[in-house]
């Protein structure tokens, strides 16, 4: 004798699965969530004009007060225009900190030539000031070279 299972209501499996799929983002309290969305709404349009002075303004700063930036970074990055910006994956990891995985496009103002980088962001809750600082510092936009 064969043994077969039958559910008598299979969309609740199909629910529930969907359920464990909810973004980790969502596990944050309201608070976190609210100033999450504010602060990446405001990076996403920093980066995406290419406004590298006020994306300084969000890194942490402790990361600020170890990895200044020369004046030579700061003119490397006046001599790029940020064309897209994308999120591929973000995640909240076990520490709190949350991670997203981006795609960026560049343009060189001098060559006009244009390429896609990918970045990890690394964010952190400052639950005393309520606010979200990136903590890995500027997207490398060269990576290394």
């Amino acid at each position: 004798m064969a043994c077969e299972a039958r559910f008598k209501y299979p969309w609740v499996w199909l629910l529930l699965a969907a359920l464990v799929l909810v973004d980790d983002v969502m596990a944050m309290d309201r608070v976190q969530r609210r100033s999450w969305e504010a602060t990446i709404d405001a990076y996403v349009v920093a980066v995406r004009w290419s406004n590298f002075e006020d994306v300084e303004e969000m890194l942490d700063s402790a990361y600020r007060l170890t990895h200044s930036l020369t004046d030579l970074e700061r003119a490397r990055y006046a001599q790029i225009k940020v064309s897209s910006y994308r999120e591929l994956r973000s995640s909240l990891q076990a520490d709190g900190m949350v991670l997203r995985e981006v795609e960026i496009g560049v343009i060189g103002r001098n060559s006009q030539a244009e390429r896609t980088v990918r970045c990890t962001e690394r964010w952190r809750w400052d639950p005393g000031r309520k606010q979200w600082w990136l903590v890995s510092g500027l997207p490398d936009l060269w990576q290394g070279e």
